[in-house]
């Protein structure tokens, strides 16, 4: 981790990251938040603000282990790739061919079977999630219940037409994922990603969590107002069952800072990074573009210009819980934030990054 003292100006810059992060903090009235900086292999600076567990006192801190919600797609769409680089499938590929019961009606013109890729950068058209009160959307699910309902499930849009986020679409694609790589998803994900990146605290079960680091996750505060300074109501954890490869991760800033220096490698494949240079960079480029071109979507990420420089971003959130990770893979740049409340880290990283650019790019621009 970097020195600060022996780097002024960017002390300064952490600094005003600091007072931003505060300033969000308190007008939202979030219970606690963990952050972390990255710049290349470097983790430059991480932090806790708040509470990690209100009622027992304890700090959020870079060490405290949060729901990450839907940035458990981004693992996802990394296993996509990892399997395709070992020549389990191909990008282009109908998930039919692997299993031929993932089937949706398709009333557009030139209907075609579904591909991964389609899938992936949330392209397919599919519904955003299953239909309330079907057997598929119960704690009890299973993956026969989905593909069931997927089945008797009409497309809402033509596929590669108009971006269109689906939590259904991960659900399934993490399935057959599972049937091909030849081992439930979660263990997969652990053989091909956890494990080889070093995400020591990376895990799909509460039960493997310490008590200690575990952020404790709070529901927005009611018309009433917060009550003695505490949310109102804890969230609750259940097993995510068939949902797992869609925001089924427990994490922290620590192992989502390791992620996102991953995506600036310069290099092959390796047995600690489980894709190569090639491979990140094309999961970085966009699949499709906005109408308005001033953003896109990608294999598991979302792209666009953040002051000037491209950058791929992701965002969660879950009862209790919100995330979010950009990075500038131009001046390999990126900055993470986990809170502890629904719907409170919009505006955290974003923020963050427009202080800290100005002074990477004017190194960048020194060096070269």
């Amino acid at each position: 981790m970097a020195h600060l003292d022996y780097d002024p100006p960017l002390k300064q810059a952490v600094q005003d990251v600091t007072r931003h992060i505060a300033y969000l903090k308190a007008e939202r009235n979030l219970p606690g938040c963990s952050v972390a900086l990255v710049h290349g292999d470097e983790i430059v600076w991480t932090e806790g603000f708040g509470l990690a567990d209100h009622s027992r006192g304890i700090p959020a801190s870079p060490r405290s282990v949060y729901k990450i919600a839907s940035l458990t797609k981004l693992f996802t769409a990394c296993l996509l790739m990892v399997l395709r680089e070992e020549g389990m499938l191909n990008l282009d590929d109908p998930l039919s061919q692997y299993v031929p019961t993932v089937r949706v009606m398709n009333p557009f013109p030139d209907p075609q079977p579904l591909t991964f890729r389609q899938i992936a950068a949330h392209m397919a058209g599919l519904p955003t999630n299953v239909t309330e009160g079907e057997k598929a959307a119960g704690e009890d699910a299973n993956t026969r219940d989905l593909l069931r309902w997927l089945r008797d499930t009409e497309l809402i849009l033509p596929p590669m037409s108009q971006y269109h986020y689906s939590n259904v679409g991960y659900a399934v694609m993490g399935h057959v994922l599972s049937v091909i790589g030849g081992m439930p998803y979660r263990k997969l994900l652990r053989h091909r990603i956890i494990d080889p990146l070093g995400l020591k605290s990376a895990t799909f079960e509460l039960k493997n969590v310490p008590k200690d680091r575990l952020a404790i996750g709070y529901r927005p505060y009611d018309e009433e107002g917060p009550k003695n300074g505490r949310p109102l109501r804890t969230a609750i954890h259940k097993d995510p069952g068939i949902t797992a490869p869609v925001g089924g991760l427990y994490g922290s800033v620590l192992d989502l800072a390791k992620f996102v220096s991953w995506q600036f490698y310069k290099g092959a494949r390796a047995p600690d990074r489980p894709l190569g240079t090639l491979a990140l960079r094309e999961m970085h480029a966009p699949v499709a573009v906005e109408r308005d071109w001033t953003g896109g979507t990608s294999i598991g990420w979302r792209t666009g210009i953040i002051s000037g420089f491209t950058y791929i971003g992701h965002m969660g959130g879950l009862a209790g819980y919100s995330s979010e990770i950009i990075a500038v893979p131009r001046l390999k740049l990126g900055f993470v934030a986990l809170t502890n409340m629904d719907s409170t880290v919009g505006g955290i990283c974003w923020g963050a990054l427009a202080r800290l650019i100005p002074l990477y790019a004017e190194r960048l621009a020194k060096s070269e």
